[in-house]
């Protein structure tokens, strides 16, 4: 990872070595985390992750060569 920009609340800005740049949304990183799965629900046999609307990034770090916490 070359570059780690937060936009907080709403957003985290991630570019690479090979000049690939990605915006990523809160409510995205929510859903798709790891973490999340201890709050998945199944009504009518769709998976819905609550709290995701609301959610923050209040900070952010780099961790390794492209971990990010």
């Amino acid at each position: 990872m070359k570059k780690l920009a937060l936009h907080p609340p709403k957003s985290v800005e991630v570019q690479f070595a090979d000049g690939s740049t990605f915006h990523l949304s809160a409510e995205f990183l929510r859903v798709y985390s790891p973490a999340a799965d201890s709050k998945i629900r199944s009504i009518a046999g769709e998976k819905v992750i609550f709290g995701r609307r609301h959610v923050g990034i209040m900070s952010a770090e780099s961790i390794g060569n492209y971990g990010v916490r």
